[in-house]
């Protein structure tokens, strides 16, 4: 049955009377598709002060600074066998020691607020997982493995593995390639926690529907 809807403003204009069917009212639609709407990939930009395909500076910064920080601690080193091999009294140790809740958290909250400006849409879980695991598996992968083996025949390089043992390096934490694999099993866990929320709101939304 067909039924009138009120005069409405949109835009600041008013919108003429015009018929309308029971679950296809236009005029609301009409209103959000105005030139001065926001889709809401730009409302999410909006609300993270970043432009759709722009790179936020201030992210780019600290990503920076972190970088930096962990780069620091590897040239000085985990103890006195490794990197600069410097005493456990030196000035390099206590600044590297210190910072030691601070470089790998500060990796993590970045791809937090990374991945809450553009947080995976319905329908591209597949893709969200395959475009992480080019960045994160394949540089352990043609990274890790190199750096394992030549860890191994250089000599008096800080590590040794055995060579039956580097493949081992895929599954198991190595050296500063574990981050690689925790980020992307962070990245599992966040898209298996939005596929199950997805599919529980279709089925209310179904079943709201089935009621009506």
């Amino acid at each position: 049955m067909t039924r009138f809807v009120r005069q409405r403003q949109c835009h600041g204009k008013s919108l003429p009377h015009q018929p309308s069917y029971t679950g296809n009212d236009r005029s609301s639609e009409d209103c959000q598709s105005g030139p001065t709407s926001l889709r809401a990939g730009d409302r999410a930009g909006v609300s993270a002060g970043v432009s759709d395909g722009s790179r936020d500076p201030r992210i780019d910064t600290v990503r920076g600074i972190a970088c930096l920080l962990l780069v620091a601690y590897h040239v000085v080193g985990s103890d006195n066998q490794s990197g600069m091999r410097v005493i456990d009294d030196s000035g390099f140790r206590r600044f590297s020691d210190a910072l030691a809740y601070v470089r790998m958290p500060l990796f993590a909250v970045l791809a937090g607020v990374i991945y809450a400006t553009k947080p995976v849409s319905s329908g591209s879980y597949r893709r969200f997982l395959k475009s992480k695991a080019l960045r994160l598996l394949v540089p352990l992968i043609f990274v890790g493995l190199p750096f394992a083996v030549l860890q191994r025949i250089i000599p008096g390089a800080n590590s040794y593995i055995e060579l039956n043992s580097v493949p081992a390096i895929l599954i198991f934490p190595y050296a500063h390639f574990w981050f690689l694999q925790a980020l992307f099993v962070v990245f599992l866990v966040i898209t298996s926690a939005e596929v199950g929320a997805a599919v529980k709101a279709a089925v209310e939304v179904t079943g709201r529907l089935e009621v009506v």
